[in-house]
């Protein structure tokens, strides 16, 4: 199993799997850019927590988990449905 890391000079982090698909952004600093959280997740987010910011999203082919700016973590399933709130 091969994946790549991309590594940027502010510390942020992106991880894809072979196929180039993303399997981790990982942007601790500046929260993970918008436009490439699924749109389910970030409306939840914003509705639940409207002013916390998603640190680290990791998915693979059965969940996404979430972090959030609070150490909060939430986890998807495939559907895009909440299966798990960890604080």
């Amino acid at each position: 199993y091969k994946s790549y890391d991309v590594i940027f000079p502010n510390g942020e982090k992106v991880e894809f799997d072979r196929s180039g698909n993303w399997t981790e952004l990982n942007c601790h600093k500046h929260g993970v850019p918008l436009p490439v959280i699924p749109a389910e997740i970030l409306n939840y987010v914003k509705s639940v927590y409207p002013d916390e910011k998603i640190l680290k999203i990791e998915r693979d082919k059965k969940e996404y988990e979430v972090l959030l700016s609070n150490r909060w973590e939430i986890t998807f399933d495939n559907e895009l449905r909440v299966i798990d709130v960890d604080n």
